[in-house]
């Protein structure tokens, strides 16, 4: 383990704003894990929390887990995380907040003694009453030097990256060559080579079942990865087929994740077909960490039907995570469920419909019903449950996702 130490310096993370490299790195190894990362609506202090959704099947029936995550980069400093690092106000606190039943730790060094047995005396293995599972440095390097994840590696850790790869490259061996022969001569083998090595981009290897797509596929790497020329790669995709590119930009991202961001993002951007924007699009946000603006230009290419099947379920969490974790005082659904008890709660949001339409001012807007269940009290006697219909819109803009509306109908309760 100690050699993994030198290859992998968390130090390398960003720490203009304390934890918040980690917390992307975070999230994308959760996305690699299909845990279903959200981000929560911003509280008072104006931060916010990270959410994972794990679903947990089993013979009968399935069930989704949810992880409050907290993160902590100690890297710079060197300590190990200590009980007086955990979120205020406690864990039980923060679970119940957000109805979550799981607190992952994750840290860029090790857990003191004191933080683990506060940790393994709430753990359900042990008596406890929640899951609590810990990704510190050693099993943060483990998942880093796996090859599906490169990608994250090379994003928020790019020294690091560059030292496991040169473990197994032929880079390596052209390193020590490179100071017998001019500047020129090196980069123009390394820009040769490098499509043909370690992962094959031949085209024949991706394609086999037909010969002129192998050759256009070797043309897209052609212009891509040894011209350059991005416009020309996009006019050749245009004739390649939909199955191949699929198989193409998976074979591309395995070596060359930083092109195939730009690559992809070219083709959700500007491919004439809307299958392939659609494709691209999946891919891209399924493997990279997408700025705001540039994920908004994307979705604005989308149709509807598109829309909903890469923001639908997002949108979905937050719109159940807004109404029930926070106060519902913001929205007209308040005032209504207000009059029907002295104490009413909001106890779940069940989504009946979701709308998207495209981008306009800025935003992507949504609207669509759903199925509110309240619990009532009475001079604190709980009188049981009612379900009523209600309705939604908002928008997903660069700051996030946000909810505009959110009302109920309550007629038949008085009927």
């Amino acid at each position: 383990m100690k050699n993994q130490v030198e290859i992998i310096n968390f130090k390398e993370l960003r720490v203009s704003v304390p934890g918040e490299d980690l917390e992307g790195l975070t999230r994308q190894l959760a996305k690699k894990l299909r845990l279903n990362p959200i981000w929560t609506g911003r509280g008072p202090d104006g931060g916010r929390d990270l959410l994972l959704t794990e679903s947990l099947s089993g013979s009968l029936s399935s069930e989704k887990m949810t992880w409050f995550v907290s993160c902590k980069d100690l890297a710079n400093s060197g300590k190990s995380f200590q009980e007086a690092d955990f979120p205020k106000p406690g864990i039980k606190d923060k679970l119940a907040q957000y109805k979550a039943s799981g607190f992952l730790l994750v840290t860029t060094t090790t857990v003191s003694a004191g933080a683990k047995k506060l940790l393994d005396d709430l753990d359900k293995k042990n008596g406890g009453a929640i899951n609590t599972l810990v990704w510190d440095s050693s099993e943060l390097k483990s998942m880093l030097l796996e090859a599906s994840n490169n990608d994250i590696l090379k994003q928020y850790l790019p020294e690091s990256y560059k030292r496991v790869q040169s473990l197994t490259s032929i880079e390596s061996i052209l390193e020590k060559l490179k100071p017998q022969m001019p500047e020129e001569i090196y980069l123009r083998i390394i820009n040769l080579i490098n499509p043909y090595i370690e992962t094959s981009l031949y085209g024949v290897s991706i394609w086999p079942f037909d010969p002129d797509t192998a050759n256009k596929i070797d043309e897209i790497v052609k212009w891509l990865i040894i011209e350059h020329d991005s416009p020309k790669a996009l006019k050749m995709t245009e004739e390649l087929d939909p199955d191949a590119f699929i198989a193409f930009i998976q074979r591309l991202n395995e070596k060359y994740p930083a092109e195939c961001e730009k690559y992809l993002s070219i083709v959700a951007t500007q491919h004439p077909d809307s299958d392939f924007r659609f494709n691209a699009a999946h891919f891209l946000f399924d493997n990279f960490e997408v700025n705001p603006p540039d994920a908004l230009e994307i979705y604005g290419k989308l149709n509807s039907d598109d829309l909903y099947e890469l923001l639908g379920s997002e949108v979905i969490d937050f719109v159940n995570y807004e109404l029930t974790a926070n106060t519902p005082n913001y929205y007209e659904l308040h005032n209504a469920i207000d009059q029907l008890s002295s104490r009413t709660t909001v106890d779940d949001v069940q989504i009946e419909s979701l709308k998207f339409q495209n981008l306009e001012k800025g935003a992507i807007h949504f609207s669509g019903e759903y199925s509110l269940s309240v619990l009532l009290e009475y001079d604190h006697e709980e009188m049981g449950g009612f379900s009523f219909p209600g309705n939604f819109s908002g928008y997903f803009d660069i700051n996030g996702i946000f909810i505009e509306t959110a009302n109920v109908d309550t007629i038949k309760f008085y009927e």
